[in-house]
């Protein structure tokens, strides 16, 4: 899996200029940054171990249609956020996070802490793999502490220090299921918490009122 996960980086910086460039000449770069980290949500072990190629995501990416109100609302959280937890998932995907992470700097200046896995689960990425990717260019980079082959977020159980940044700061932008599975137990957690990730099973559909393989925003 390890060598999965590196080709998996790879590609992603490879198309990375290429994805920037059309992100930053669009009228609202947030938007397409924002569905771009959610399409990257394609890359993952548990449904390919390959997961889908950056190139194919970056088709992908220019034909979704992500939820306004959802949006709008997520603006509004940022504009009072100063300082932000940004929960990552999968390799490959954290090059897209990276982007985003760009862009949310760039208009709305907040601190921004980048979470990583500190067990190796599937092709979640580890500190090692944000570091290679280049994401503490732009964001300080932290383990979970879970020792355990957990894939999410669990708040009983994650690094001391970690949960006092989360209590301390003002959004946590989560991505992947399984982020979204742990974090929507956490009801000390309503109102600062938006997840990004993909539609990538039925019960997810049913509960958001999305296709299969929609992105969804959703401000828990």
């Amino acid at each position: 899996m390890k060598g999965i996960k590196k080709e998996q980086n790879r590609r992603a910086l490879e198309v990375y200029p290429i994805a920037k460039e059309l992100v930053l000449k669009n009228r609202d770069p947030f938007i397409e940054a924002v569905k771009l980290a959610i399409a990257g949500n394609s890359i993952d072990a548990m449904t390919d171990v390959n997961g889908k190629v950056p190139e194919k995501i970056l088709e992908d990416w220019q034909k979704f249609e992500v939820n306004g109100e959802n949006l709008n609302r997520l603006k509004g959280r940022l504009k009072k956020t100063r300082k932000l937890i940004y929960l990552g998932d999968n390799c490959g995907e954290i090059g897209f996070d990276m982007l985003l992470i760009e862009v949310l700097r760039e208009i709305y200046r907040p601190e921004i802490t980048f979470i990583t896995r500190t067990f190796p689960v599937l092709n979640d990425a580890t500190l090692e793999d944000a570091i290679s990717v280049g994401i503490g260019k732009v964001a300080q980079i932290m383990e979970n502490g879970l020792s355990e082959p957990l894939p999410g977020t669990f708040l009983k159980k994650i690094d001391r220090e970690l949960k006092e940044q989360i209590e301390a700061s003002d959004l946590i932008i989560s991505k992947g299921g399984g982020n979204y599975d742990s974090l929507t137990e956490e009801e000390a957690l309503k109102g600062k918490v938006s997840f990004l990730f993909l539609a990538k099973c039925h019960p997810y559909c049913s509960i958001h009122n999305v296709p299969l393989g929609a992105p969804i925003v959703y401000n828990f």
